[in-house]
């Protein structure tokens, strides 16, 4: 009897077992507008618009496993900003619920700032309401600053629109900074496991391990600690120590590129796009680095991941950023080469930059995402050819 408690409570933890969540509430100040409501269903986004009668709504999703989901006013159109003639575009903040199978919420709130709702209810709202308490005051920081910048932008002070959009990016830093802090300091917390989950791709791998080694064992067993795991585990496959995937393509110059051919060198995998400006932020160093240290023994290939529509958009996106940032290097395309092989699968690749530095012999000596690991590569790339260490 004991081993079946046991197997049907990992079977629930696990997030196996589908129960209804019951959410009600009342928003005001929707004009007869619906809201919607953004949750997962078997791995897959699923929408459920929901009429509302003098404010008041019920809802019943019908979940497995816990999730956040997301609710906004459906085209409401007072808090948020569509232009397109001046190509200007914002939705206000959604209110963002972690719930579990089986919870019943209940929240008040207006539909100007639904973000700020009062909320009662469900298993882990006291989590909940201690990660708004962090964030709420900067999102609403933020729509101040995106209304103030498009305000500015109508009276044709275009430098005072530049003032606030910069404001507004630094806002979205101090949150990506405000929830890391959350996720790495509460480890009992299963809406800081969720948001660690939201955020893996953007840390650094062994970053990542560690943070996840803190939590306590009951939710690095549960169905998201299992995912953070199986992420942390395949991006192990492709980092510091494991023999690199060799791959070949045609490259933007029209010449075959096989990395076998690039044993005895070190090589730098860097995975980028023309959309990702921390990418295009990069490129002016890492020319720097080519000048320095190619003819040591230093190669860069790019690994281009392009989001246009088609193959020819993507090939002229591509092309034209290659170009204007005058990159020397040898360049792939991802989307051209990804029916043979997804580079940025067999490398787990979540997030742009990344980075991937090679030795002599193929093994994979250094990995990282984002631009922040810059000085790292530096003092790496010295140590390898100005101290000649080989």
């Amino acid at each position: 009897m004991k081993i079946l408690i046991v197997a049907l409570l990992t079977f629930i933890a696990n997030g196996v077992l589908a129960q209804d969540v019951l959410i009600k509430g009342t928003v005001q100040n929707l004009d007869g507008q619906p809201l919607i409501f953004a949750y997962y269903k078997a791995d897959k986004k699923a929408y459920e618009r929901v009429a509302t009668q003098d404010g008041n709504f019920e809802l019943k999703l019908n979940i497995s496993e816990a999730q956040e989901i997301e609710i906004r006013p459906y085209r409401f159109t007072k808090n948020s900003i569509r232009d397109t003639v001046r190509k200007f575009y914002y939705n206000a903040p959604e209110l963002l619920l972690f719930i579990v199978p089986g919870d019943q919420i209940e929240f008040s709130a207006d539909a100007m700032a639904i973000w700020k709702a009062e909320v009662k209810g469900g298993k882990y709202e006291k989590e909940n309401e201690q990660f708004r308490l962090i964030t709420t005051p900067l999102l609403s920081k933020q729509h101040q600053l995106k209304f103030a910048e498009y305000a500015l932008l109508q009276s044709g002070d275009s430098t005072g629109a530049a003032q606030k959009n910069k404001e507004y990016k630094s806002l979205s830093t101090e949150i990506r900074r405000a929830e890391k802090n959350y996720f790495t300091t509460h480890i009992n917390s299963a809406v800081a496991l969720n948001k660690m989950f939201q955020n893996i791709r953007s840390l650094q791998p062994t970053e990542a391990e560690n943070i996840f080694a803190a939590f306590t064992p009951e939710l690095k067993q549960s169905a998201i600690g299992e995912k953070i795991n199986a992420f942390i585990q395949k991006t192990k496959e492709a980092g510091p120590g494991v023999m690199m995937m060799d791959f070949e393509g045609r490259t933007l110059a029209g010449e075959n590129l096989n990395t076998l051919n690039l044993r005895g060198k070190y090589v730098l995998l860097d995975f980028w796009g023309s959309w990702c400006k921390p990418c295009r932020m990069s490129n002016p160093h890492l020319k720097e680095l080519y000048a320095q240290y190619k003819s040591k023994g230093f190669e860069i290939v790019g690994i281009a991941q392009e989001t246009g529509s088609s193959l020819d958009k993507n090939k002229a996106s591509w092309k034209k950023a290659v170009d204007t940032d005058g990159l020397p290097w040898p360049q792939l395309l991802n989307n051209e080469m990804a029916e043979k092989l997804d580079l940025t699968n067999a490398y787990n690749v979540g997030a742009y930059p990344t980075k991937v530095l090679v030795d002599k012999k193929g093994k994979i000596i250094w990995r990282s995402v984002g631009i922040a690991e810059e000085e790292a590569l530096d003092k790496m790339l010295a140590t390898i050819f100005d101290k000649k260490v080989q």
